[in-house]
């Protein structure tokens, strides 16, 4: 793409003020800043409370509607209550495999091209279960979130043959499958064949005591070459999980992307993390791109990769980069 700016970011072995403690301390300071101020964030901390109240540790989407999956976030007015009989039919939509599958395009914002799909998985349509959001907290709350997730990644898996030559498919799965019964999932890879172009995204839960585990990590690791992680920048994605994880692909929140182009913190904190990811030797991808001017922004700081519906909204098909898009792209 003609005209862009690339991200120049110093060697901090040529800058000692620049080291990796003050990128750290950057992103920290920046996340404060973003995400609703230092006194917020320090109170707990000042006053010895968790500021969290027993029990309401849930999971939402943190996407458009147009998007996948769930991350954990306290429980607010817009989780939606699942009926008895809603929750109880989780059982039946796996076991009949009643699940959808969406593709969304990840674009190559230089190249102008479609670089993969990511696979969102859906409920049945026309049901309180169609969102991923009560689809997965139904599954969780009926304690078959591992055998949802399964079925979830086989039915992604089963469309990588009808994408375009070239492209990647990412696929997506639960760090929580991955501690309580991580060979649904390992399984359901192990029997790809073309794995050579999967990238399997995790998402950092927030649940107590979960964290990282490097056993299922390393035999994911094994069988996939591109792991991704997802949702960077919300509450409860930190920063050990860029060395945990050891990711080939960094998903950017769409928290910190929209609105990026009138947020000078915003735009620092992306910058840095295009920067982070130059030294580490991940790609960094911004999620949530809705707006034009977000999207000529991030292309200023430096990303080559972005997804959201300014780019391509999610489809039944591959669907190539609309007229519109590549015009944008310039």
């Amino acid at each position: 793409m003609t005209g862009q700016k690339t991200t120049r970011c110093q060697d901090p072995a040529a800058d000692s003020k620049l080291n990796i403690s003050s990128v750290v301390f950057l992103l920290f300071f920046a996340f404060l800043s973003t995400s609703g101020g230092v006194k917020r964030h320090l109170r707990p901390l000042i006053s010895g409370s968790t500021g969290r109240k027993p029990g309401r540790s849930r999971f939402r989407n943190r996407k458009h509607a147009g998007s996948r999956r769930t991350a954990a976030v306290n429980r607010s007015k817009e989780e939606p209550r699942l009926s008895a009989a809603g929750t109880a039919s989780i059982a039946a939509i796996i076991r009949q495999n009643r699940l959808r599958v969406l593709l969304q395009p990840v674009v190559d914002l230089v190249g102008r091209t479609v670089y993969g799909y990511e696979a969102l998985c859906r409920g049945p349509g026309g049901t309180e279960l169609e969102s991923p959001l009560a689809l997965f907290s139904a599954a969780e709350a009926a304690g078959l979130l591992p055998e949802l997730d399964e079925q979830a990644l086989r039915n992604a898996l089963r469309v990588l043959p009808s994408l375009p030559a070239g492209t990647y498919l990412f696929v997506n799965v639960d760090p929580r499958t991955l501690v309580r019964k991580p060979d649904l999932v390992l399984r359901a890879l192990e029997e790809q064949p073309c794995r050579g172009r999967l990238i399997v995204e995790v998402t950092e839960h927030g649940e107590a005591g979960l964290g990282w585990q490097e056993e299922p990590l390393e035999r994911l690791r094994r069988l996939v070459e591109r792991i991704a992680l997802d949702d960077v920048g919300n509450r409860h994605a930190e920063l050990h999980s860029l060395v945990a994880v050891r990711p080939a692909y960094v998903k950017m929140d769409r928290s910190l992307v929209q609105g990026v182009s009138q947020d000078r913190r915003k735009a620092t904190l992306l910058r840095t993390l295009v920067c982070l990811g130059q030294r580490m030797g991940f790609i960094p991808v911004a999620e949530g791109v809705e707006a034009a001017p977000d999207l000529q922004a991030i292309l200023r700081l430096g990303f080559r990769h972005a997804q959201g519906f300014v780019l391509g909204q999610p489809s039944p098909y591959p669907a190539p980069l609309s007229p519109e898009v590549l015009t944008a792209l310039g």
